[in-house]
């Protein structure tokens, strides 16, 4: 999520009650070696991740693909697909299994690399402060995935 600032009509819609911010809610694809490969449109903060997966077609074109495995956190748990791979939740006044437990650590291992795109997408300092309209969320992150792609990020914005 891009934290916003600038919030007039429709406070509720970019309030994230996860992240008690106003922001807006971004889904990338990024390679296993952490390289941004894609990022969507941006949606209203209170969106939530399986909603916007299933808004950007995400889960259907990994189904058509096949043989790619998506790596996701636990806001795609649901998701209909058995490409999908997300840890485990634990159960309500109950402790996870110690096989389970492993699983998730090496989901989490596993999925740490493309955390990194995220990382390099925010580090960018126009994401820090966003103070425009949160619809130019979108716009501005498509606009540091080609920077990003073409490797001219040496100036950060």
């Amino acid at each position: 999520m891009v934290r916003t600032h600038r919030i007039r009509a429709h406070n509720r819609l970019y309030y994230s009650g996860k992240h008690k911010h106003h922001g807006v809610n971004l889904q990338g694809l990024m390679d296993p070696y952490g390289q941004m490969i894609w990022i969507s449109d941006g949606l209203p903060g209170s969106t939530h991740d399986l909603t916007a997966a299933q808004t950007h077609d995400i889960l259907p074109t990994i189904n058509r693909a096949e043989t790619i495995y998506l790596y996701a956190d636990k806001g795609y748990v649901g998701g209909e697909s058995d490409l999908l791979l997300v840890s485990r939740k634990k159960p309500a006044n109950s402790e996870l299994p110690d096989d389970i437990k492993e699983h998730n650590r090496v989901l989490a291992a596993t999925r740490a690399p493309g955390e990194r795109g995220f990382v390099v997408l925010k580090n960018w300092r126009v994401f820090s402060r966003f103070r425009s309209r949160p619809r130019r969320v979108g716009a501005c992150t498509q606009a540091v995935f080609v920077l990003e792609q073409e490797g001219t990020h040496k100036n950060r914005l």
